[in-house]
């Protein structure tokens, strides 16, 4: 009966320590190289979402579409109309934009805004306050004149307009 000696016991713990090192190590490279591999995927969906979002929605498109801001909207209701109405992808995405290029004092109002247009475009117009609406009819009042005789002038461009009505103006 021979017994191991102490060398090869030792040699032989040493070479088995060595093959789970290598078992481990292997585990650990492709743990490592998969959570590498989902989070690249992960940033890739994510850039081409939030760049989508920062797209117009259609490019080509000539449709205005009528936006209500009502006064007193905070951001968070002007993203959510825009998003409904079809004017920008997710209304997250415009909050985050809107924070970021610090943009503030949105004006209330009747806007024309087109599908074609970039968040930028969109932002400037909802802070400038460029309403969308047809004018009635138009009319240069020359220096000098009196209220009545600016009346006189506007009802004979628009017989419809009563003049109580101009009154309040």
């Amino acid at each position: 009966m021979d017994k191991p000696s102490k060398k090869q016991v030792m040699f032989e713990r040493m070479s088995e320590k060595k093959k789970e090192t290598k078992v481990v190590r292997r585990i650990v490279a492709i743990i490592a190289l998969v959570l590498l591999l989902i989070v690249g995927v992960a940033g890739f969906l994510t850039y081409n979402y939030v760049t989508g979002a920062l797209a117009p929605v259609d490019p080509d498109s000539e449709k205005v579409i009528e936006v209500e801001v009502p006064i007193g909207s905070n951001l968070d209701s002007i993203a959510e109309l825009l998003e409904e109405k079809g004017l920008i992808e997710d209304a997250r995405i415009y909050k985050y934009y809107v924070k970021f290029n610090n943009h503030s004092d949105f004006q209330a109002g009747t806007y024309g805004l087109l599908p074609s247009m970039t968040l930028d475009e969109i932002t400037e117009s909802l802070k400038t306050g460029k309403v969308y609406r047809e004018p009635l009819f138009s009319i240069t009042v020359p220096e000098g004149l009196t209220l009545e005789e600016i009346a006189t002038r506007s009802l004979k461009k628009k017989p419809i307009i009563q003049l109580r009505n101009l009154w309040r103006v």
